[in-house]
């Protein structure tokens, strides 16, 4: 037979070749020359997106949109401000990231007073291979509204006119 077939399995990730060296058969009258090396990138490990804030430390409470960096660990040809999800409501932006970057900026503005989460689902990505797996949420806590003091009397009735201390 003239065609064989191998089974090839790498044993590490990443870039790998498989050749055949002259001088390993003969067909009876000559050995046989090198074959062209097969060239191949061997991935078995699906990528995990790291959400971290872009300045930190985040405030607590936070009153303001806020930066977050997303690593997806490999480079991505498009990264989607709509495949992040700010619990609670809000909206993600793009700020900066190029096709084939690694490291993204999204401008996250939430929309819901209280504790909320930043959080990159699983399946949103493809590193040629693998689809990635869900980010750890970056929680914060979003605060726009300014606190009002109330100002009463302790021992109501407040005379008028006042002519006294009072509490």
């Amino acid at each position: 037979d003239q065609n064989w077939v191998f089974q090839i399995t790498p044993s590490a990730q990443g870039a790998g070749t498989v050749s055949y060296p002259a001088g390993q058969y003969s067909d009876g009258a000559n050995t046989n020359n090198a074959a062209t090396p097969l060239n191949f990138n061997w991935d078995t490990v699906a990528p995990t997106p790291v959400i971290t804030v872009s300045s930190p430390p985040l405030p607590d409470p936070v009153g303001a949109p806020f930066n977050v960096d997303v690593d997806f660990g490999v480079g991505v040809t498009t990264a989607e401000a709509n495949q992040l999800t700010v619990s609670g409501g809000g909206s993600a932006s793009v700020v900066s990231g190029n096709s084939g970057d690694q490291n993204w900026v999204f401008q996250i503005t939430p929309s819901a007073q209280g504790a909320g989460t930043v959080s990159y689902p699983a399946g949103q990505y493809s590193d040629g291979a693998n689809t990635n797996n869900a980010a750890t949420p970056l929680n914060f806590n979003w605060d726009t509204v300014a606190p009002t003091p109330v100002i009463t009397v302790s021992s109501p009735p407040l005379p008028d006119p006042v002519g006294a201390p009072f509490n």
